[in-house]
C-alpha cells in the first residue's frame, strides 16, 4: 500500500511539473539581461499633475452595484488609508463625491455610469481638477468584450476634445497588448494570479506590457487583486505585498488594487487585508520621490524566484528583496554592485521595519521568508 502511494505521489508530482512546464513555456517572459542588471528608464511615462510628478495608488470601486451611502463610506475609508487615488463608476448627479474626493485629496479615474452616456459626463464633469481621467473601455482585449482598436481610439478621441488635459484609460490582459499601445494615455494590466497561478505572474505581466509599450509613451499601470475573483479565496495579505513590490520593481507608472467593492467582495468584511493595504499606501507614499525620480534597475542573483530591486536617487539607494518562492531561504547571500569602497550601513526604509538582514562586504545577508518582501536603503557620504 505504502508502495502504491508512493508511487502515485511521484505521478503527482510529474504533473504538477508538467503543468508547471507548460505555464512557463506559454506565458513566461525571458528575463531581461543586461550583463547582470535589467534598467528600467520610464521617467517620461509617469503621471503628471499640475507640473509635478505623481505616483497613484488607489482602489477600484464597482460603484453602480453599491448605494451612495457605501460608496461615500468607501471614499472616507480610502483617503484616511492614505490612499490618493480612486476608480468609482459615478452618474452626473455625483457633484458632491467628487467634491468630497477633492476636499480628501483623492484623484479619480471615473467610469462613466450614466444613461446620458460618457460624453455627457465629459463634458458635465470636464472642469473638475481632481479628476485626472476617464476609463474608455474595460476589459479592452478580451474576446468577450466587442471593443475594437477604432472604437476604442473615437473614444478617447472624444474625451480628448472636450478634456484635453485628462487622462484616458483602459484596463485588460497583455493579449496583443502591442496593437494598443497608442490608444489610450494609461493601460491597467490585470494581474489576477491568486489562487491559480504561480505570485510571479505579476512580474511576467507586467514586464511583457512595458516591454510590448516601448514604442509608445502609454503608461502602464498595475491592476494587483486585492479580493475575490470568480468566488475563489482573496490573496492573503503577505501576497498582495509580495505582489505590490513585484509591480514596483517592474517599473509600473501606477497602481490599482482591485477592489474595494464589487458584487462579490467587500474589502470590509477582511479587516487584517485592509490593514496590509493600508500599510503599502503609506509605504509607497514615502517611497514615492524615489520611484518618480530615481533610477531603476532588477539586478540578476542567483537565487530562483527572488527579485533585487534597486533605485539610486542622488546619495540614497533603495533596495527591495522579494521572495517570491512559498518557502524560506536560509542563510541568503545576495551581492549588490555599489560602486564605492567606503564602509556602507544597510538600514531599514520605513521607521517601523523590523530589520532582518544585514549588510557585509556589499552582500546583502540572511534568511528570506516565504513570500517575504524586504525593503532597505543605503546613504551614500
Amino acid at each position: 500500500m505504502k508502495k502504491k502511494l508512493a508511487l502515485l505521489a511521484v505521478v503527482g508530482c510529474l504533473i504538477v511539473g508538467i503543468i508547471g512546464l507548460i505555464f512557463l513555456v506559454t506565458s513566461r517572459v525571458e528575463p531581461y539581461t543586461l550583463d547582470e542588471v535589467y534598467a528600467i528608464n520610464r521617467l517620461d511615462t509617469k503621471i503628471v499633475i499640475e507640473n509635478e510628478r505623481f505616483f497613484p495608488i488607489g482602489m477600484y470601486h464597482v460603484s453602480w452595484a453599491s448605494t451612495k451611502e457605501e460608496l461615500n463610506q468607501a471614499l472616507e475609508r480610502t483617503a484616511s488609508a492614505g490612499f490618493n487615488i480612486m476608480h468609482p463608476a459615478l452618474d452626473l448627479d455625483d457633484d458632491d463625491f467628487i467634491n468630497r474626493a477633492e476636499e480628501l485629496g483623492v484623484k479619480l479615474i471615473i467610469e462613466p455610469n450614466d444613461d446620458s452616456g460618457p460624453l455627457a459626463m465629459y463634458q458635465h464633469f470636464s472642469a473638475y481638477s481632481t479628476i485626472i481621467g476617464w476609463l474608455i473601455a474595460d476589459d479592452f482585449n478580451s474576446p468577450a468584450r466587442d471593443h475594437t482598436v477604432q472604437s476604442v481610439q473615437e473614444q478617447h478621441d472624444v474625451m480628448k476634445r472636450i478634456a484635453s488635459n485628462k487622462y484616458t484609460y483602459m484596463s485588460g490582459s497583455t493579449n496583443n497588448l502591442d496593437s494598443w499601445g497608442d490608444v489610450s494615455d494609461i493601460i491597467g494590466i490585470q494581474t489576477y494570479s491568486v489562487p491559480s497561478d504561480p505570485i510571479s505572474t505579476t512580474e511576467l505581466l507586467l514586464k511583457r506590457a512595458i516591454n510590448e509599450t516601448q514604442d509608445s509613451n502609454v503608461s502602464i499601470f498595475a491592476n494587483i487583486q486585492s479580493g475575490s475573483i470568480g468566488g475563489k479565496r482573496p490573496p492573503t495579505p503577505a501576497e498582495v505585498r509580495n505582489m505590490t513590490y513585484q509591480a514596483l520593481v517592474s517599473g509600473v507608472d501606477g497602481i490599482l488594487f482591485y477592489t474595494y467593492f464589487d458584487p462579490v467582495w467587500n474589502i470590509e468584511s477582511d479587516p487584517q487585508l485592509w490593514s496590509e493595504l493600508s500599510s503599502l499606501a503609506q509605504e509607497i507614499q514615502i517611497l514615492s520621490p524615489i520611484l518618480l525620480n530615481g533610477d531603476l534597475r532588477q539586478i540578476n542573483i542567483e537565487y530562483p524566484n527572488v527579485i533585487l530591486g534597486e533605485w539610486k536617487l542622488d546619495n540614497v539607494v533603495t533596495y527591495v528583496v522579494i521572495n517570491m518562492n512559498e518557502y524560506d531561504i536560509e542563510d541568503a547571500q545576495i551581492p549588490i554592485p555599489l560602486d564605492t569602497n567606503i564602509n556602507i550601513e544597510l538600514q531599514s526604509a520605513f521607521i517601523n521595519q523590523i530589520q532582518d538582514l544585514e549588510l557585509n562586504d556589499h552582500t546583502i545577508s540572511g534568511n528570506l521568508e516565504s513570500l517575504g518582501v524586504y525593503v532597505y536603503q543605503v546613504i551614500l557620504k
